[in-house]
Formats: structure tokens, sequence, C-alpha cells
């Protein structure tokens, strides 16, 4: 009697400037488990984060293996989606303004830890494929993502490939320079996209308008 096939699983981690949110599915994206999330707490440093996730991940595994009949071996790879610029090839975090990390290197914290191969990609880049994949895109053959949260990101799907780019940055947005002369961003620059139209910095002019008392409605100020 031939043995049944196990099934296997991916667990996918998105690391943001505020919260960290993994989860596991099967091979065939048809079924998720074991979703958690935690805060980021970026002020601990980089390293710290990086035990974070490593906990987060082990937490997910053990749900997952709760849930269903899989054991240890059956997880495949470990997926992770993080602020950029990056080194893909590297796995390594170039620049990440919100989280104050440069040049670490995040995929080697994971691999050594958790003992799983492991790879790095952008956070938009990976919202976009899920989306292509199993989510509000699937069938498309071009397709624009983007992420807003405490960063703004997007991603780019085109002729049903993910298009990364020259310099792995395609579809990033979020430091485009919308007024030379504007606001201060995080990652240096002045007059960023996301210094105005991230989470925080609309809820920091938000509190600006609120300040100055100017108008009854926050709306036309924003």
């Amino acid at each position: 009697m031939a043995s049944k096939k196990r099934h296997r699983y991916i667990v996918g981690v998105d690391l943001g400037g505020t919260n960290i949110v993994a989860g596991a599915m099967s091979e065939d994206g048809a079924e998720h488990y074991g979703m958690r999330s935690i805060p980021t707490s970026s002020e601990q440093g980089a390293e710290a984060v990086a035990d974070r996730i490593v906990g987060l991940v082990e937490g997910v595994i053990l749900d997952t293996i709760a849930q269903t009949d899989a054991h240890r071996p059956d997880f495949i790879g470990v997926g992770v989606g993080a602020p950029g610029p990056l080194d893909r090839e590297r796995g390594v975090v170039i620049v990440a303004p919100n989280l104050g990390w440069r040049d670490f290197p995040l995929l080697d914290r994971i691999r050594d830890h958790l003992g799983m191969a492991a790879t790095l990609d952008n956070d938009a880049n990976c919202a976009t494929v899920g989306e292509w994949w199993q989510g509000a895109a699937k069938g498309g053959r071009n397709v624009v993502g983007m992420t807003i949260g405490t960063g703004i990101g997007g991603g780019l799907i085109i002729d049903g490939q993910l298009f990364h780019g020259s310099s792995d940055v395609a579809g990033e947005i979020g430091h485009t320079t919308i007024d030379l002369n504007g606001r201060h961003c995080k990652c240096g620059n002045y007059g960023c996209l996301e210094a105005y139209a991230s989470g925080p910095a609309i809820a920091t002019r938000a509190r600006e308008v609120l300040m100055r008392e100017e108008s009854a409605s926050l709306l036309p100020s924003l």
C-alpha cells in the first residue's frame, strides 16, 4: 500500500515598522495556519528584532503542527518581507529608515537560528505577489500593488513576472520626492511621499492641524 503523500508548509513573515506578522500556509497556498502578530520594538535594535522574528516563526510552526498532522521536516522554508532597499542575494537589509537599520544580515540570523531555508524580498513585492497568486489580482498578467502603513511601498507584476528592476527598487515610490523643500523624511531627504502619506505622517499632520485650530474639518488641510 502506497504511503500517503505528506503536505508541505511555508512560513511567511511581514516585518513592518510597527508590527511583525507571521503565518504558515500549505505549499499550494490553499490553507492558512497559525497567524500571529507582535510589536516590532525596533528601538531594541536589529539583533533583538531578529530574535523576535525567530521566536514568532517557532510559535507559528508549533501552532500549525497542533492544527494539522505536520512534522517539523514538513516546513520547507521561511519567506521574509522587509522594508528596503535590500540585497536579496546576500539577504541583507541595506537601509530601513523606519527600523533604524543599515547593512543588517537578517537572513543569516534567521537561517542560523531556525536551520531552515529562507528568502528575503521587499515587503511590498511580497504583498503584490500574494495578491497576484491567491488574492484580488489572481489571474492578472500585469499588476500594480501599493502598501501604506508605517511606510509606503509598491510592487510590479509585468507579464506574469515580479519585476525588481536593475537595482531591486522597482515600484518603490515611498521615497519619491514630491516637494523639494518639503518635510524631513526618516531616510534623510526632504519632501518624500512617505513623509506626507504614510500612516504616521498622516497622524502627525492631523495633530498639527488640530493644534493650529484653523478649521473644524481636518480634510481640507490634509
